[in-house]
């Protein structure tokens, strides 16, 4: 393939071809070229571009240091498979990922089943889990909650759920979202941080335990963000102001509270606030001093906060949790705001309520000098 023969004085001999030449023989898709070396031999060589094709829709198909490379896409992405398929994580296109995704509401192994008495999944027209409807059997008293310590909860914030018939609950949702719990006992569930991906407002509690019929219990779910802060105001500072989003309108914020950390102070904290108010039509709620317009819900007293560098941060929990002294803690934390003028990094304050790896996009300490007008802004 890498010579030519010619006529020499009469003689036929051979002569390699131009170094780099490509081979007549060649295979689609295995990310090499064959060529000519300078003797005349066939070698190969890396070609990146000359890519395989799998033949399936859920790979990303390359070539890497002449290796064959095909990469599964993103799991769920749609490919083609009947009446629509998924990309799983191996690359493979499937029927079904969850059990949400087929319409008897069970998925196995990747493929949709014919739903049954004994699925574990409420489907068809069951009354509960594998219970009631035309085809299984009755179903038994219900896993009902009659309580919580929570009724309006924050996510991130761990929720009690107090009723009866417990015992072998197979999932928690609120606002149909499942969540992590525990059966503590079979009058107990605790949910130890509600999910973040929890949609805000009016929700239900549903506890699903087979055999048992299904029974609602409603909430108001929150999300408590710092949404602004002054603690570096003109003259003696009397325009000081926390202001707190929730995300949802008119609702009462009773057992949380608004703890300030002193980073002179060891990083303990100086004062506790219960949010003992309401959110306006805006779902925010304003706590500051008494000049503050518009006039905040709570008030603290003139010159309160510190100017940093200093921290405030949202608990669930009462101010009795929080005495004066009481270290920085990411304990039953929902939101926190690291902040100094123009000082110097607290790398206790932003360890305990930020992120303790130094890396992390989320760990900083904001800066109200950092305009030209710290006292306003």
């Amino acid at each position: 393939e890498c010579a030519i023969a010619r006529c020499v004085d009469g003689g036929c001999v051979t002569e390699p071809v131009a170094a780099g030449m490509p081979a007549e023989m060649q295979m689609a898709g295995d990310c090499s070229e064959r060529v000519c070396d300078e003797g005349g031999a066939v070698v190969e060589v890396d070609d990146d571009d000359d890519v395989p094709n799998d033949r399936s829709e859920c790979t990303i198909d390359a070539c890497r240091d002449g290796s064959p490379v095909n990469e599964p896409k993103a799991v769920g992405t749609e490919c083609a498979l009947g009446d629509g398929g998924k990309c799983n994580a191996v690359g493979a296109c499937v029927e079904c990922l969850v059990h949400t995704d087929c319409p008897s509401q069970v998925c196995l192994d990747f493929v949709c089943q014919a739903a049954s008495c004994a699925d574990g999944r409420l489907n068809g027209d069951e009354g509960g889990i594998d219970c009631g409807g035309s085809s299984c059997p009755p179903c038994g008293a219900p896993a009902q909650v009659t309580s919580v310590d929570y009724p309006i909860i924050a996510v991130g914030g761990a929720l009690v759920l107090t009723g009866t018939g417990f015992t072998g609950a197979t999932e928690v949702t609120v606002s149909y979202l499942p969540q992590p719990f525990t059966v503590d006992s079979d009058t107990r569930i605790t949910i130890p941080a509600l999910s973040d991906a929890t949609p805000i407002g009016p929700g239900e509690i549903v506890v699903s335990r087979p055999g048992a019929r299904q029974t609602t219990f409603r909430v108001t779910v929150l999300r408590l963000q710092i949404n602004e802060l002054d603690a570096d105001t003109p003259d003696v500072d009397a325009l000081e102001f926390v202001e707190i989003s929730t995300g949802w309108r008119l609702t009462s914020l009773a057992g949380y509270t608004l703890v300030f950390f002193n980073g002179s102070d060891d990083d303990t904290s100086y004062r506790a606030i219960e949010l003992n108010a309401t959110t306006d039509r805006l779902g925010l709620l304003l706590v500051g001093n008494g000049g503050v317009k518009p006039a905040p819900a709570l008030v603290f007293p003139n010159d309160t906060l510190q100017n940093g560098a200093d921290a405030v941060a949202l608990y669930q929990g009462l101010p009795a949790d929080f005495p004066s002294g009481t270290p920085a803690t990411s304990a039953r934390l929902l939101d926190a705001v690291v902040y100094d003028t123009n000082d110097a990094d607290d790398e206790g304050l932003l360890d305990a309520l930020i992120s303790s790896d130094p890396e992390a996009p989320e760990r900083v300490q904001v800066n109200e000098g950092a305009t030209a007008a710290p006292a306003t802004q």
